[in-house]
């Protein structure tokens, strides 16, 4: 059962992420207002890019000047 349980940065994002992406798709397949599904998705891109740059600070120890790699929100 401790295997479920994330234990670094990178895997708690991912699941944060994850879960919201879930969210997202829910909202889309259950016909949500578009106001719903546009919010959930700018949440979900948000997950993504924090994510990403937990990945790229693990990668390179560093950000390189590039604190949102996928540029700004």
């Amino acid at each position: 059962m401790a295997d479920l349980v994330p234990e670094s940065e990178r895997e708690k994002h991912y699941d944060r992420w994850y879960q919201l992406s879930k969210l997202y798709h829910d909202a889309i397949r259950h016909n949500a207002e578009p106001k719903e599904i546009a919010t959930t998705k700018a949440i979900a891109d948000d997950a993504w890019a924090a994510y990403v740059d937990i990945v790229t600070n693990n990668l390179t120890g560093r950000f390189g000047g590039y604190e949102h790699p996928l540029g700004p929100r």
